[in-house]
């Protein structure tokens, strides 16, 4: 049985897991977003690493006791968090790109901002809790939906410490709801890029899709598809960029074209 807590950002939820649980060594992967690192530094964890293969599957292999962070890449990896759960107990799903996907591991936690029009919010679903680790609840804040406005935003979360939200923004969280609108846009790009994709997405458990990763076959093609996208509208980033060439997920930071399901 989980407990569900809604806090302010989804990095603050996993530094919410780290205190709770007093984790000093979490094994998290190379191709990951550096907030993740900056997070486990705050908490005094050392981060161990860990490459991923061609399926996002880790290629190393831990002990039972080891605290690992896995993540749902682009929400197209449930299969996989089904197999990371059975096998290890003290796994924790980093949600943050599966906003819809059922809780998994002895922890996991979302990222609602990457979902739903809010400002912020994560909700924190974990096993076990120690109530002397509750932080108080936090402000609301009416948000202005542009880019310039979240700019200034991902200034202020670098520096924004865990917290509870307010009942409010919890509400609006709870009450959005654009799943059928994902899956459906993610299906065309699927049938649509299917032939050209070097990933094996399965479909079926791709249950929450952040967007749809496209795996080109070079540099070129991925670099002249991003700029067509963007002038199309789209919003095309590439994660994540502190990757050496010669590390295997390289090419997935630099052939890899991540493309938004969301509404334009």
């Amino acid at each position: 049985m989980y407990k569900k807590l809604y806090l302010n950002l989804a990095r603050n939820s996993l530094r919410y897991i780290i205190k709770t649980y007093q984790i000093k060594e979490l094994n998290i992967p190379y191709y990951l977003c550096e907030t993740v690192r900056q997070s486990l530094v705050k908490e005094d964890c050392k981060p161990l690493f860990y490459h991923i293969d061609d399926d996002f599957m880790p290629k190393k292999i831990f002990d039972k006791n080891e605290f690992v962070l896995y993540p749902n890449y682009f929400g197209i990896c449930d299969k996989n968090v089904e197999i990371l759960s059975k096998k290890y107990p003290n796994i924790i799903i980093d949600n943050a790109h599966s906003f819809y996907s059922e809780p998994k591991g002895f922890a996991c936690f979302n990222s609602a901002r990457k979902f739903l029009a809010v400002y912020n919010g994560s909700i924190l679903c974990i096993k076990k809790l120690d109530n002397s680790n509750f932080y108080p609840t936090e402000e609301y804040k009416e948000f202005i939906n542009t880019d310039e406005e979240k700019e200034k935003r991902e200034v202020i979360f670098e520096n924004l410490e865990p917290s509870f939200i307010s009942d409010k923004l919890k509400n609006e969280i709870e009450n959005i709801n654009n799943l059928k609108e994902r899956k459906e846009k993610f299906l065309k790009f699927y049938e649509k890029y299917e032939g050209k994709n070097l990933l094996k997405i399965d479909i079926e458990n791709s249950y929450s899709p952040f967007c749809y990763p496209l795996l080109t076959e070079n540099e070129t093609f991925a670099d002249k598809l991003a700029e067509e996208l963007i002038a199309k509208g789209y919003k095309i980033y590439r994660y994540w960029k502190n990757l050496p060439k010669t590390y295997p997920e390289y090419k997935l930071y630099r052939r890899l074209i991540p493309i938004p399901v969301c509404p334009l």
